[in-house]
């Protein structure tokens, strides 16, 4: 399902869905000229999909599949860009927005394993994987959107906790991956600089930040801040200072008011002042989903979107403007 929620009041005004296929997590949704284009995974196995569905109805039936699984998606207004596949041989397609028609594609090389994340910015796709078929390290790379070639790369240095984690913000020059790192330690927030893509920051997560954005959406930023969801016994929402890579504030679940809302904050957008942060009701698994909204400035609660029966894990979430 796709729900259209007004965020003035927090209400749903529109949905969307197909049967047979679920969200596989990231940022698997993307906006554009009043549509919405989400990457859905086909369940127990079969083709994927990316569908075109107009936000004004919420209906839509134009769709490009693949046998390769689908992970993060972006557009630049023109082209809906997809990464795909959880391997060897990633590919990220670049498709005409109008009708999801395949334009060209760029295939990974000998150190590139499993898709994740994808984002868009100027003429240039940052996409997230690895450096071993088994995870190893997290990568990036930086891929020309004229060409579809590679122009550059990162690589963590550092052990990620599976092949999933590491997901990508973008602030001017500067590009910021949050990692759950793995189990033992703190999450991290790193920032690149785009040009050279040379890492410039870190910061560990403290108490509570076990992981930042575990197999999720959560992180976007406004250029002055980041917003990281994070998990442990409870989720939060982590406000940080691009400036100095220091937290600054951060939103946690209210255990009175939720106690037993589950630890993960497993999407969230900001726009016009607030943040957005999805999660979900249930434990040890997730039985409502539930969209937080947010006062960026002192990270308070301000209202709650409570998922309609079926509504489940709010995997993916985007906004376009209104």
């Amino acid at each position: 399902n796709v729900y259209k929620i007004d965020p003035s009041g927090m209400i749903e005004v529109g949905n969307w869905s197909v049967s047979g296929y679920i969200f596989r997590d990231y940022n698997s949704i993307t906006a554009t000229g009043g549509f919405v284009y989400p990457s859905i995974r086909k369940s127990g196995g079969g083709s994927d999909r990316i569908y075109k569905i107009d936000t004004s109805n919420m209906t839509g039936s134009t769709y490009y599949a693949s046998s390769q699984v689908m992970f993060g998606v972006d557009n630049d207004g023109t082209y809906v860009y997809l990464a795909k596949g959880n391997a060897g041989s990633p590919t990220v397609v670049k498709l005409l927005a109008s009708n999801l028609t395949l334009d060209s594609t760029w295939t990974g090389g000998a150190s590139d394993f499993n898709s994740g994340d994808l984002i868009h910015s100027g003429g240039t796709l940052y996409w997230k994987g690895t450096t071993a078929s088994g995870g190893a390290t997290a990568k990036v790379n930086k891929i020309s959107t004229s060409t579809m070639t590679t122009s550059g790369s990162w690589a963590s240095g550092y052990p990620v906790n599976n092949v999933n984690d590491c997901n990508l913000t973008l602030s001017g020059s500067a590009l910021y991956c949050a990692s759950d790192d793995n189990s033992s330690t703190p999450g991290k927030i790193v920032s690149i600089e785009t040009g050279g893509m040379t890492e410039t920051g870190r910061m560990l997560g403290g108490w509570g930040h076990d992981a930042y954005t575990d197999e999720s959406s959560a992180f976007d930023t406004d250029g002055t801040f980041l917003y990281a969801g994070a998990r442990q016994d409870v989720g939060l929402v982590s406000k940080v200072n691009v400036s100095n890579m220091t937290e600054v504030g951060f939103w946690a679940v209210d255990d009175i008011t939720y106690p037993y809302l589950y630890g993960y904050i497993y999407s969230l957008t900001q726009m016009g002042g607030f943040v957005y942060a999805g999660t979900c009701l249930g434990a040890p698994t997730c039985s409502n989903a539930k969209v937080v909204k947010i006062q960026a400035s002192d990270m308070s609660q301000v209202s709650v979107w409570n998922g309609t029966s079926g509504a489940l894990e709010p995997r993916t979430m985007v906004n376009d403007g209104t």
